[in-house]
Order: C-alpha cells, then sequence, then structure tokens
C-alpha cells in the first residue's frame, strides 16, 4: 500500500490548486492527482532523495496551467540557452516565400507566441501546446533556415486567441526570447489584424 503521507502530500497540491473555487472537469483533477503524487514522492523515492530542477519545473508549469495559472517564469539557463540558438540565422535569400503564411496559431485559447522578422516581413507564430517559446518558434525558424532566409526572433509573449468570440489577446514577454528595448505587440497586432480582419485585437505590456 502507499504511505499515506504520499497521499496527504498528493491531496494537499490538488486542494492548493483548486481552492480558486474553479469548477474544473474530473480528469483535469485526476491529471492534478497524478503530477501531485509523482512530486511528493519524488522527494522521498529511494531512487532519487530530490527531485531534480527540471522534473520539478515540468511539474509546477503542468499542474499551473491545467487550471489557468502559469504566469510565473520557469525557464532555467540551459533553456534560455537553447532559445539563443534559434534567435537569429544568417541567409543568402532576401526574401521568404509568399506561401508561408504571416500568423499561424496551432490552437485555440491562452499560448506562448513569438514575433519574428525575416526579410522585410513579420510573423507571428502560437502554440498552446508549446512549454516553452522556443517550440512555438522553432517550427517556423526550420522553415526559414531550408529557404536560406535570415532571420530574428524580435521576442514573445502570451495571446489569447479565441476564434469563437473573434478576439486576439497579445500581452507579456518572454523569458527565452527577451524583447530587446520596447515590446513590439504593435508589431505582433498588425500582423494578426492582417490575418484575422474580422477580429477585434489588444495588446497589453502587462504579465508574463
Amino acid at each position: 500500500p502507499l504511505p499515506t503521507s504520499y497521499l496527504a502530500q498528493a491531496l494537499h497540491q490538488v486542494v492548493s490548486f483548486s481552492c480558486s473555487g474553479q469548477e474544473l472537469p474530473l480528469f483535469t483533477y485526476m491529471r492534478l492527482a497524478a503530477l501531485a503524487f509523482l512530486r511528493a514522492t519524488a522527494t522521498t523515492s529511494r531512487l532519487s532523495l530530490a527531485p531534480t530542477a527540471r522534473f520539478s519545473v515540468v511539474v509546477a508549469r503542468a499542474m499551473s496551467e491545467l487550471v489557468g495559472g502559469g504566469d510565473e517564469p520557469t525557464t532555467t539557463a540551459e533553456e534560455r540557452a537553447e532559445a539563443a540558438t534559434l534567435r537569429t540565422t544568417d541567409g543568402a535569400a532576401a526574401e521568404v516565400a509568399p506561401t508561408v503564411a504571416g500568423c499561424v496559431f496551432a490552437g485555440p485559447g491562452r499560448q506562448k507566441y513569438v514575433l519574428v522578422q525575416a526579410g522585410a516581413r513579420y510573423f507571428v507564430r502560437g502554440d498552446p501546446r508549446a512549454s516553452y517559446h522556443m517550440d512555438a518558434a522553432r517550427p517556423l525558424v526550420e522553415e526559414l533556415r531550408a529557404m536560406e532566409v535570415a532571420h530574428e526572433v524580435l521576442g514573445g509573449g502570451r495571446i489569447q486567441f479565441e476564434p469563437d468570440a473573434k478576439t486576439i489577446h497579445i500581452y507579456g514577454h518572454s523569458m527565452g526570447f527577451p524583447w530587446q528595448g520596447e515590446y513590439r505587440h504593435d508589431l505582433s497586432a498588425m500582423v494578426c489584424q492582417e490575418a484575422y480582419p474580422d477580429f477585434t485585437v489588444t495588446t497589453s505590456n502587462e504579465g508574463y
């Protein structure tokens, strides 16, 4: 049988994340309980006396984002170094093929996004499945590198993309791709508005 302390810690985590009174689906509570149990056992397991920093970050992020949180920066130094390898690329081609869409969201809802400049064009890429901003940037960066077009990831943040309500809210910043100087959500908004002309697009520099 499982030690009572494991279950108590798991229950405590679930309660702490649901105390806001939100109505959550049953599967969400089940996932929270599983993640909380893993986090609790990682601190006492004979196989590992302490969780790795990576494990703690992943579990904490997953638990918070399941209930709509995740606003605290969790990017490690290693992840920021990896993002730096994607930030810029030199290329011989002057322009991006016109078939490359300016704005692409992998799905609706709250998601990490990046703003990329290549040639004379700007590109917005968002992905609700992305754990890190570099995950949202990588597909486009790889496509641009294959075309040998120079690019720069100018920065990033979060986007709340609601196709049913026809709204797009752009805000925050990226730890992996910090803005160099002022935030340029205005450029991101321009790209989004061009792709979704009948949507209401708003921006804010607040939040993470």
